[in-house]
């Protein structure tokens, strides 16, 4: 049986592995295609039924399935699927679990700036919700990650240029 998003925030806000870590095995866990495809059959069903209108339950767990997927059009398919569910939201709590869910799929796309604005944007809506300020957390040390990694290369960058730029100097030299 699947868990609600509640449930599944409260095991992310609450491991002991550390928020990013447990998301990690989140990933593995709940996002199979497998899955996946069962959500998305579950989806075109009920939406047959009800006449193409889309119904936030499977809806909301087809997202969160894709927003935790490794696969980059899983992420992308979820940020659409969850912005249409919070422009249609029929509750706060579903506005808010949608845009904790996008968050992590943006984070996911590497879109961190946009995924900081969700996790503020839901701080704002509630403030106690743990798991979306330890998402913010995380999104934040990826940011700082990348940028350390950025400024590592481009160092390395100048230091080879100076080091080329020394070379052809002192081979100047010689002619």
């Amino acid at each position: 049986m699947m868990k609600t998003p509640s449930e599944i925030e409260l095991e992310l806000a609450g491991s002991p592995l550390g928020f990013a870590a447990a998301l990690e095995q989140l990933r593995d866990h709940w996002s199979a295609p497998s899955r996946i495809a069962e959500l998305q059959s579950d989806l075109q069903a009920e939406r047959d039924i009800v006449n193409s209108k889309t119904l936030p339950a499977v809806a909301l767990s087809l997202g969160i399935c894709c927003a935790l997927s490794r696969r980059r059009e899983d992420n992308q398919a979820a940020v659409l699927l969850l912005q249409d569910l919070i422009d249609d939201a029929v509750s706060a709590s579903l506005t808010s679990d949608c845009l904790f869910w996008t968050a992590v799929a943006k984070m996911h796309l590497g879109e961190y700036r946009e995924a900081r604005v969700l996790c503020e944007r839901l701080a704002m809506r509630d403030p106690e919700r743990k798991a979306a300020l330890e998402l913010h957390a995380c999104v934040r040390q990826r940011v700082m990650a990348e940028g350390r990694v950025g400024l590592a290369v481009a160092s390395a960058i100048m230091i080879g240029v100076t080091l080329v730029m020394g070379a052809l100097m002192r081979r100047r030299e010689y002619y």
